[in-house]
């Protein structure tokens, strides 16, 4: 599946990847965590990466979102897929200043 990775300190790039729990759980480090974003994008990040005091990778609102983060999208029923064109460059554009 299409996702997009983005690292604490580096811009956010675009990856295939395998849409398994096991491969999400080592991008991001430990148990995943999902917020879901407008236009059906989830962002997916360490659930205990403030509790392991992970650094800082950006700010959403009044949060700030620690450790690598991947982006996917949801098909509106029960399963990650991947991102479209339109969200990835919304991504992409969102999240380039590092």
């Amino acid at each position: 599946m299409r996702a997009i990775i983005k690292e604490v300190g580096q811009p956010p790039r675009i990856r295939d990847i395998e849409n398994t729990l096991d491969t999400l759980k080592n991008l991001v480090g430990g148990y995943i965590e999902v917020v879901g974003m407008e236009d059906n994008i989830l962002l997916i990040c360490n659930e205990e990466g403030k509790m392991q005091g992970l650094p800082p990778n950006f700010s959403m609102g009044y949060d700030v979102i620690v450790g690598t983060a991947v982006f996917v999208s949801f098909d509106g029923k029960e399963d990650f897929t991947s991102l479209n064109d339109e969200q990835m460059l919304y991504i992409m554009d969102r999240f380039s200043d590092f």
